[in-house]
């Protein structure tokens, strides 16, 4: 049984895979590298959960258990920018700057042709 659940954000998708998951799970760097994408597996050794994994697709993660398949899809034109170490006035100005700049973007360009980039800002380190 495959259900589908679409979502706008990479965090959202990943909130909503972590809700449903019967497990903890961690990334599994070879079998990412056999497959070419990051696939994370369940912790469990229970016998129960065996083969449960995420793979994360970019665009979508897909959460395995067993006879259940949950494809999360995340919006075509989302991504994130995820900036540490500033205040709340400071995180709205800059939202309000990117903003614009994605309207601009969009303005200029109908569709972008893009697959989901995150991006991380640290401004701690």
């Amino acid at each position: 049984m495959t259900k589908h659940i679409k979502v706008n954000s990479i965090s959202t998708a990943w909130e909503v895979a972590a809700s449903i998951f019967p497990t903890d799970y961690q990334k599994d760097e070879e079998s990412s590298k056999r497959a070419g994408y990051p696939i994370y597996k369940t912790t469990s050794t229970d016998e129960i959960f065996s083969g449960f994994h995420i793979s994360d697709l970019n665009t979508r993660l897909e959460v395995n258990m067993g006879a259940e398949t949950v494809t999360i899809w995340i919006e075509e034109d989302a991504f994130e920018i995820i900036v540490k170490g500033l205040t709340e006035d400071e995180k709205e100005s800059l939202k309000e700057v990117i903003d614009k700049e994605i309207r601009r973007i969009k303005y200029r360009r109908h569709k972008a042709e893009t697959s989901n980039p995150r991006y991380v800002i640290d401004l701690n380190s």
